[in-house]
């Protein structure tokens, strides 16, 4: 079961609250279902009634220890008008009456300590920057250490973890049904690449909402476009490939301890297509890659004005507000695939499942 849990804060600026997003992302990312009041834009309920709910429904609260939090809940005894979350948070902790297992102190700096609320300061706290994991353990209900029997001692146990690595919302790709790029070039040379999707235009666009919202994307997301003939399918065509970012995710794996087993599943979308212009437009942005290749592209989603009307250039609408760059773009050929390569997905010999 995946833990909800909801942060509650105190702004400060919007540097701080930048900073709470940054980490409340890396939770959910991370197989925790974190909330907090920057991923909605207006609560239908209210915002009074929509705190009280995320508190009460959320199996943690992170407590984010600042001063201005703590002056927050100092105000509540002081019979001051203070925000309805600090309030409901005040009366859930004079509820408890000392059984506390709900409300976690978290801190992102040593010096924040000092202004865990009292009722607080009696229970494990843990620094967000040197402890993340620590904390991630506590959530899921893993323990960092393992007490061993008295006398004698249990075998070493393996534990495995599953990491699920992916820059790809299912649902989301299901409802846009993307169907093929499309190569864009500006008069001052800049490169882009569509995504032509042909389904829920407004699936689409959250798609890549969520995807602006990650701070760098490269870290998370990968473009290969895989040339060459593939067995069982027609000739003169190309793959686009899009999937996590790996090396990242091995990356953010290595401190696992290696007494534990790692799993990684990757979620990955393809379309092989077959161009019509000779693959003009693809040289086009393959060798301004191959001259200029730390230079970022832009990429971003065209939808369909009337899905009744099929595919062609007047239908199709881009939405360049919605739009990210990435570095991240990669050629390979066919030939290079092995079955062990993320890769060999596209490949109908490695894939049974691999619709023909």
């Amino acid at each position: 079961m995946i833990p909800k849990v909801f942060i509650s804060y105190a702004w400060e600026n919007e540097e701080f609250s930048k900073k709470i997003l940054i980490f409340s992302n890396k939770l959910r990312k991370n197989g925790i279902d974190a909330n907090i009041d920057q991923y909605e834009e207006n609560p239908d309920m209210g915002w009074p009634i929509w705190m009280e709910k995320q508190i009460e429904d959320s199996d943690y609260v992170l407590v984010v220890s600042t001063k201005t939090y703590f002056q927050k809940f100092q105000q509540i005894k002081e019979g001051k008008g203070v925000s309805w979350e600090v309030n409901s948070i005040y009366q859930s902790l004079y509820n408890l009456k000392g059984h506390n297992d709900k409300f976690i102190p978290v801190v992102f700096d040593e010096n924040d300590k000092q202004f865990i609320l009292k009722a607080l300061q009696p229970y494990t706290n843990y620094n967000i920057e040197s402890q993340f994991q620590k904390l991630i353990n506590r959530l899921k209900g893993i323990s960092n250490t393992i007490k061993p029997p008295v006398l004698e001692p249990l075998p070493k146990k393996i534990r495995k973890t599953m990491f699920l690595a992916s820059p790809i919302n299912i649902e989301l790709w299901d409802r846009a049904k993307w169907r093929g790029v499309v190569f864009l070039f500006s008069p001052n040379s800049e490169s882009a690449v569509g995504l032509l999707y042909e389904g829920d235009s407004q699936s689409a666009l959250k798609i890549f909402e969520e995807w602006q919202k990650y701070e760098t994307i490269d870290n998370y997301i990968d473009f290969c476009f895989i040339e060459g003939e593939i067995d069982g399918l027609p000739s003169n065509g190309y793959t686009c490939l899009i999937s996590p970012n790996i090396s990242k995710v091995v990356e953010s794996a290595s401190f696992i301890d290696e007494s534990e087993e790692v799993f990684i599943m990757a979620i990955t979308r393809f379309q092989r297509m077959y161009p019509k212009d000779n693959f003009f437009q693809f040289k086009r942005l393959k060798e301004a890659r191959k001259h200029n290749p730390k230079c970022p592209v832009c990429i971003m989603p065209i939808t369909l004005k009337d899905s009744r009307r099929g595919l062609s250039l007047d239908n199709m609408a881009i939405h360049a507000d919605k739009k990210i760059y990435t570095k991240n773009i990669r050629y390979m050929d066919a030939s290079e695939i092995k079955e062990t390569d993320l890769e060999s997905c596209i490949m109908p010999k490695y894939n049974r499942n691999f619709p023909l």
